[in-house]
């Protein structure tokens, strides 16, 4: 397993710091005869490569419209030394959108499944990275403020160019790959919500269970469990597929492919995720709660106003009730909390005269503070006198 970057937690210190790629600026016969080699290597390798590694999936936005301005400035300092434009390949920018994913789960130009940058492209013969840049203008300060990062950049033999920028939640990833073919296909300027599927070596990333507000869920209601991976710059979400999920007890509570659980009766179950390859596991325990169920809705028109009532349920702690002025509870629609268990009525005023409203409840649990609520009423319909 390659080692990780440890040091490269402070961001400034990262985003203009990181060491050059290999095979950067000039190009001589014995670096084609190095790389060609090391292709060789990884093509023969690649099916037990494959097999053998964890596979996480990671969901952002790749971000073209700002990969087209990094572009811009890139051709701009290039013509300024008097050297010839950089044009985007569609396979090199493809590849810069997956190492930029890739960068956000392990930082370094070693890929997360042990083998170098150039293995993604033949077409490759270069690559910058960085993060937590927020734009093209502050990524390329960055990069030209390295020596090494410039070099890449200014690299007279090279004519193609690739450009990857991948964002999840506050922080982006950059990467250039930069290649000494002809451009050719077609590349993307508008931004795109994509996953990306990232192979990474056993033991090299860490899962991790984000927090549950409530460990609880009603029966016959549904929570979703959330799990990121943490590598220096911050907490990345992973998609639940890239674990496999299974409940201590399916009967009272069933686990979906993608972490989605499912209350089936009350009770307390322990569900597990665990990566397929190393075995790691994450788990967490489960309360199942029977479900408040509101009965007896009744609605009584009045004078610019509506009562409200239901019958009382003691599995609930309270209740909720909400009306519109049409059927899809999309127009003037409001909702009114009821707080008390024994409150089993509800007197809604100030309605428009002759309005006809929508009217459905509720009732919820109380678990640590947080409102578990249970399914709608059938839904009544009314006019206001």
């Amino acid at each position: 397993m390659k080692h990780r970057l440890i040091g490269l937690v402070t961001a400034v210190l990262m985003l203009a710091m990181i060491p050059t790629a290999a095979f950067a600026g000039e190009i001589g016969t014995a670096a084609a005869k190095q790389h060609s080699s090391q292709l060789a290597q990884k093509k023969s390798a690649s099916a037990e490569i494959a097999d053998t590694n964890e596979i996480f999936y990671v969901k952002g936005t790749d971000g073209y419209a700002e990969c087209s301005k990094v572009l811009t400035i890139v051709n701009k300092e290039r013509k300024a030394q008097g050297l010839t434009a950089l044009k985007m390949d569609q396979e090199l920018q493809k590849a810069a959108m997956q190492r930029a994913a890739e960068a956000a789960l392990y930082f370094s130009h070693t890929r997360p499944d042990g083998t170098m940058y150039y293995t993604i492209s033949e077409k490759i013969w270069g690559e910058n990275i960085a993060a937590g840049q927020t734009s093209a203008k502050d990524v390329m300060e960055s990069w030209m403020n390295s020596s090494g990062h410039r070099s890449n950049i200014l690299g007279a033999n090279y004519t193609s160019i690739g450009i990857g920028c991948f964002t999840q939640g506050h922080v982006k990833y950059w990467v250039q790959v930069f290649g000494v073919e002809t451009a050719s296909g077609t590349v993307s300027t508008k931004d795109k919500t994509v996953t990306h599927k990232v192979q990474a070596e056993p033991g090299l990333l860490t899962a991790y269970l984000a927090p549950l507000s409530v460990k609880g869920v009603l029966t016959g209601k549904t929570m979703r469990l959330s799990v990121y991976t943490m590598e220096g710059f911050g907490s990345v979400t992973v998609e639940n597929k890239s674990l496999n999920w299974t409940s201590s007890k399916s009967s009272v509570a069933a686990v979906s492919k993608t972490g989605v659980v499912t209350g089936k009766k009350q009770g307390t179950v322990t569900i597990t995720g665990k990566l397929p390859v190393s075995g790691q596991k994450i788990t967490t325990k489960i309360k199942v709660y029977t479900q408040p169920k509101i009965s007896g809705l009744k609605v009584k028109a009045g004078k610019k106003q509506l009562t409200v009532s239901w019958k009382k349920t003691t599995k609930a702690t309270g209740y909720q009730v909400t009306y519109a002025t049409n059927s899809k509870f999309t127009k003037n629609k409001k909702s009114v909390t009821i707080s008390k268990n024994k409150t089993t009525k509800k007197v809604i005023k100030k309605l428009k005269s002759k309005k006809t409203y929508y009217v459905k409840a509720r009732a919820y649990k109380k678990v640590n503070g947080t409102k578990l609520y249970g399914s709608y009423s059938a839904v009544k319909k009314i006019k206001v006198k």
